[in-house]
């Protein structure tokens, strides 16, 4: 079965998200979206022989894009490097380009009573840090385990906060070119999708056919769900410019397939995927979608183009 590398078919090219977007990426339990953000951390160190033109104060002008890894789990630092080294991005030479801020173990540490005022220290201490960049990546890695500390009101309005951050550091003149990607579960959904697949025959691309495929249908207020089993992540689309939906194979786990995923971007209301668009896609109703198989391996992560029709 032909593959292609994983990086020839990101939507936003050879250059890691930027210019204020934001990229959501929905995975669950059965299959973890991180990978995703591993090769976003590689295209921005890939990226370090020179930031773009900054016309702030020299003395801050960064040579490369930094990565700001806001970690809401409780591994430590050691164990979030050695699992990008796995997927192929080692940090050994460019520990000073990635900044990682343990959320929740500092949370643990700290004597802070109002967890409203910590978050607000953590957002106040990632505008100090993209202020001294020229270009950076924030990855917020995950919004559901950060809504089991707090409550997903307050995780909500800390998100809009980093995204009016991103969105407004990257419209300035001297300002930071910013970018954002999230990371949050969409195990419900999913759960939801794969029972309506054991009740009908459908097709891998036929959109008309499956009651959910991706974050597409969310984002066209058509959600597979009751509405008491509506969870808080699918607000998240709303900030989204693109999003990312990891999804298991309905069939089961496959040597030489993982998983699928669904790319889909905003073509009203939203930045897109890069400037120049995304047209290797379908596109319905002001959004636009690929869909591609995905293989995890020793030597990195393979994709495989799905044919119309399969």
């Amino acid at each position: 079965m032909n593959s292609i590398p994983l990086a020839d078919v990101l939507p936003w090219g050879d250059d890691a998200p930027s210019g204020g977007r934001t990229i959501l990426v929905f995975d669950s339990a059965e299959a973890d979206g991180r990978f995703l953000c591993h090769e976003i951390v590689s295209q921005c160190l890939s990226l370090n022989k020179g930031a773009k033109s900054f016309k702030g104060d020299p003395a801050i002008k960064s040579k490369a894009r930094n990565i700001i890894w806001l970690h809401c789990g409780t591994v430590t630092k050691n164990q979030i490097r050695a699992a990008m080294k796995r997927n192929g991005c080692d940090l050994r030479s460019n520990q000073d380009m990635v900044d990682i801020i343990m959320i929740i173990p500092n949370l643990i540490d700290s004597n802070e009573k109002n967890i409203c005022e910590y978050l607000k220290n953590i957002y106040y201490q990632v505008k100090q840090k993209v202020e001294k960049y020229a270009e950076c990546l924030i990855i917020i890695d995950d919004a559901t385990s950060l809504s089991i500390f707090f409550r997903s009101t307050t995780v909500l309005s800390f998100f809009q906060k980093i995204k009016a951050l991103v969105r407004t550091m990257s419209n300035l003149d001297d300002g930071c070119d910013l970018g954002l990607v999230i990371i949050a579960s969409q195990d419900l959904n999913q759960e939801h999708y794969f029972r309506e697949v054991t009740q009908e025959q459908t097709t891998v691309t036929s959109g008309e056919k499956f009651h959910y495929i991706g974050a597409e249908q969310a984002l066209k207020n058509d959600a597979p769900h009751k509405s008491e089993e509506i969870c808080w992540e699918m607000a998240l689309t709303e900030l989204a410019d693109g999003i990312v939906d990891v999804v298991p194979l309905a069939s089961g786990f496959a040597r030489d397939v993982h998983g699928r995923l669904i790319f889909t971007e905003r073509l009203t209301g939203g930045l897109g995927w890069r400037e120049t668009g995304y047209n290797e896609s379908k596109s319905t109703g002001g959004f636009s979608t690929c869909i591609v198989n995905y293989c995890c391996s020793d030597a990195g992560v393979r994709v495989i183009r799905l044919r119309v029709g399969s």
